[in-house]
């Protein structure tokens, strides 16, 4: 009989491990899977003495800390379901943060919401639920009497909001079984023998990959664990790769962002006083793959001993609990060589000159289809992606549980291909461009555009034109805040190179300030809020702000 997730993690805090924690000035405090586990009891029985019992939705919010993976842990200990709430990340934000706070306070049917004073003192008088910080928690006496979830006979261990990439982020109900089934069905694709793996790990803990992916599987699995703020990695990229370094870590996972970040910002001298050999795992995910991102990561950081065989790229979403496809361990990034054109017009692969990453196989116990009209189409055909398993959601709670999930299968939302058994995307079907009749994953738009030295993040989409019979193709691009320059000679750079990579030149091009584009929780674009951005005219345009 397989263990609950309170019996998984009692069992792991015997494990003679360790947990440490890095900052901005490095390795900050670290403990012992046993006196982590003393703690996580501890706090379980103050969380029992305000009343939380299975049933019952605890949110959380803090920086990562000690605390905060503390509270998480007691949370599971006490068979509740946890709620990880992100914190502000800018001042200037932080009328919109405490809005959406409230939505998905309101959303996730927590009874209470704990975390550090200077996160959640704001939401006291106006949260509607009982708000303590970590302290409170601690020294609180006498009773409390907290409500279970609105969530009929179902109690899932987790509420994880979805990204949020092209609707409102959604509460999705997680059960121990999802979680469980999903972490084993990652970790048993690790070498066996496993081996101790030892994690890295700076993603944010209310983001699945961070969650669940760098955080419960890392328990779960042999080896030391050490966990840093996003924060931290935004701010010094090289934190993180120092922390691989010092704790010889094998595993660590990030999106493409992440890898472009590091590339960019991190000095040759930097690179010299690191040893990557240790890093054998490095799965990438989250957002698309670039391989041209891999590659330029990976000989930036050859001479620190880092191989390219270590990527590992994946697919997952939050509704599937993390994990759906995964590439081979140990064998580095994989790419398709296709035709383009046949892809965008016919709808189908044939070889050519375009690249795609691979992003391996489904798991064992996940079923992968692509289909068109309920039709599931053979392998080389683009359609929709779904997916079945038993990590795949319970529901989403809006007034009433709800499930997006028909006979079993879930519809991703996104579109790809299968050829040779593997996966290969082709975008989010409500980003893909349809242009004359032809499909265009946006991404590889954006690519094209981002390898322009002066330009940062960009992002592509299409507007209606009454005037007519196409849509306009529409190209926001944020401008490095060290540019000067012709703006009129950057935008024929732009043009110029679009059509020299990817055969399509965008009808519109707006440069804005750097950091202005809308992006999720977790890093990814917003393309559809972009775009209503774009048509309401709230971004800054460069070209008249220095006219």
């Amino acid at each position: 009989m397989s263990l609950s997730l309170s019996e998984s993690l009692k069992e792991v805090f015997q494990a003679e491990r360790e947990l440490s924690f890095y900052d901005f000035s490095g390795l900050h405090s670290s403990l012992s899977f046993s006196e982590f586990g003393t703690q996580a009891s501890s706090y379980q029985q103050a969380l029992e003495n305000l009343g939380v019992r299975p049933g019952v939705v605890v949110a959380v919010m803090g920086p990562t800390s000690q605390e905060l993976v503390r509270a998480c842990a007691a949370v599971w200990l006490a068979g509740a379901t946890l709620c990880v709430l992100p914190v502000p990340t800018r001042l200037a934000n932080l009328e919109q943060f405490l809005m959406q706070s409230m939505e998905k306070l309101s959303r996730s049917g927590a009874a209470l919401l704990v975390g550090e004073e200077g996160a959640v003192s704001c939401f006291k008088e106006m949260a509607g639920l009982p708000v303590m910080s970590w302290e409170e928690v601690e020294t609180f006496q006498g009773g409390m009497s907290l409500q279970n979830a609105p969530f009929s006979n179902h109690q899932p261990a987790l509420v994880q909001f979805s990204s949020g990439t092209t609707r409102d982020p959604q509460p999705i109900l997680l059960s121990e079984q999802a979680l469980l089934s999903n972490s084993h069905a990652v970790l048993d694709r690790f070498p066996s023998p496993a081996g101790e793996h030892s994690c890295v790990s700076w993603l944010p803990l209310y983001h699945d990959m961070g969650l669940i992916g760098c955080f419960l599987m890392p328990l779960l699995a042999p080896g030391d664990l050490t966990l840093m703020g996003p924060e931290v990695f935004a701010v010094r990229p090289l934190t993180w790769l120092e922390a691989i370094s010092q704790q010889r870590a094998t595993t660590s996972s990030a999106p493409n962002f992440a890898l472009a970040h590091c590339a960019e910002r991190i000095s040759d001298d930097d690179v010299q006083t690191l040893d990557l050999s240790c890093w054998e795992i490095a799965m990438v995910g989250a957002e698309a793959v670039r391989p041209a991102t891999l590659r330029k990561f990976a000989r930036k950081f050859a001479p620190a001993g880092f191989s390219e065989n270590a990527f590992s790229p994946v697919y997952g979403l939050a509704e599937a609990t993390l994990a759906v496809t995964f590439s081979p361990l140990g064998k580095g990034l994989k790419t398709l060589a296709y035709c383009a054109e046949t892809l965008a017009k016919e709808k189908r692969f044939t070889e050519g000159e375009s690249e795609t990453p691979s992003l391996g196989q489904p798991l064992d116990g996940v079923s992968v289809e692509i289909r068109e009209g309920g039709e599931v189409l053979p392998e080389g055909r683009l359609g929709e992606v779904w997916v079945k398993s038993r990590s795949l959601l319970t529901g989403i709670w809006q007034d009433e549980l709800k499930t997006p999930l028909q006979e079993g299968w879930l519809d991703t939302q996104d579109a790809g291909f299968l050829k040779d058994g593997e996966l290969y995307l082709f975008g989010r079907r409500r980003d893909i461009l349809l242009l004359d009749g032809r499909n265009h994953d946006p991404d590889t738009l954006e690519e094209a555009a981002e390898s322009i030295d002066v330009l940062r993040r960009c992002c592509a989409f299409c507007l209606e034109c009454e005037e007519q019979d196409r849509d306009r193709l529409v190209l926001v691009c944020e401008v490095s805040k060290s540019w000067e320059g012709d703006l009129i000679g950057l935008q024929d750079l732009v043009k110029t190179t679009c059509r020299k990579s990817v055969n399509l030149v965008p009808d519109e091009i707006l440069f804005i300030p750097a950091g202005e584009l809308p992006v999720t929780s977790s890093g990814k674009l917003r393309r559809g809020k972009a775009c209503d951005m774009y048509a309401g005219s709230e971004f800054l345009d460069l070209s008249l702000a220095t006219a």
